[in-house]
């Protein structure tokens, strides 16, 4: 009597507990921007920059919008940031930041888990550093005024070695479609404390998406088995095959009957005796 196998075609990071997995997601450039405002001797000024970059977000690959943990983070502004302030017959201030990153100051798997309640998640107190540099120019009394504090008219600050708050949250709205996971939320950064008091915040307005893998679990009992998966996956089906030997023909699995009861698809077969068995979950064609 051959024995029935049964495989979950399915992905597990090293490291973590079988029922999780990671979903890296891509920063979309195209929707994804970063706006700074300097605020220095009460003078603003704003520039806007595209950003790219990753999140690393761990979740239940059963139940994937319940909850999820931030594992890390970095955005990257594509092109530099351009500042300048006027302050009339007192001079002016110009600076630029080149090469600006703002990334998780903490990753790792200890990252606690936080719901996603009514499609939305808010992650909170995301230490971060910096990098890139940020290089200023001032003249007339604006400069004499950073004289006065010991600091150089014009200078290079490397923004790695300027400390940094805990941003405050990073929240937005988590959907799965199509095997697809999407991010599309923001955050608030700073204040930075920069030359002469000056300060230096943003606004960063983030979409993110990554695919993620689904799992199955199995349950066998003598005359049959149960084949379960997260309801989050409705578009995709469940397909089987009797050989992973190439050609491989993989067909719509026939159960004896399936439940969805909103959380967890249970598929239930008929095992037999002499037959051996693949799963896996396709995208409905």
């Amino acid at each position: 009597m051959k024995p029935i196998l049964i495989v979950c075609l399915c992905l597990v990071p090293l490291g973590i507990p079988a029922e999780e997995v990671l979903a890296f997601l891509q920063v979309q450039t195209n929707s994804s921007s970063l706006q700074l405002t300097l605020t220095v001797l009460g003078e603003t000024d704003s520039d806007t920059q595209r950003l790219d970059g990753t999140i690393s977000l761990a979740v239940d690959c059963f139940a994937p919008l319940a909850a999820a943990s931030l594992r890390d983070f970095q955005v990257r502004a594509v092109t530099n940031f351009d500042l300048q302030l006027s302050f009339g017959f007192l001079g002016a201030l110009s600076g630029s930041l080149n090469g600006l990153a703002i990334r998780h100051g903490d990753p790792g798997p200890h990252q606690p888990y936080v719901p996603v309640i009514g499609g939305q998640i808010t992650f909170l107190a995301i230490s971060n550093v910096l990098d890139g540099s940020a290089t200023y120019q001032a003249t007339g009394a604006a400069c004499a005024i950073l004289q006065n504090d010991s600091l150089p008219c014009s200078d290079t600050i490397l923004l790695a070695n300027q400390p940094t708050s805990p941003i405050d949250e990073l929240s937005g709205s988590l959907t799965l479609t199509n095997g697809v996971l999407r991010f599309v939320g923001g955050f608030v950064f700073g204040p930075l404390t920069l030359v002469a008091g000056g300060t230096l915040s943003g606004v960063a307005n983030i979409t993110a998406s990554g695919p993620l893998q689904p799992c199955l679990q199995i349950e066998r009992t003598l005359n049959e088995h149960r084949v379960r998966y997260s309801s989050a996956f409705h578009e995709f089906r469940l397909e089987r095959t009797g050989s992973l030997s190439a050609p491989v023909v993989w067909e719509p699995a026939v159960a004896k009957a399936v439940v969805d009861d909103g959380t967890t698809v249970t598929a239930t077969f008929q095992t037999l005796t002499d037959n051996m068995a693949f799963y896996r979950l396709a995208l409905s064609p």
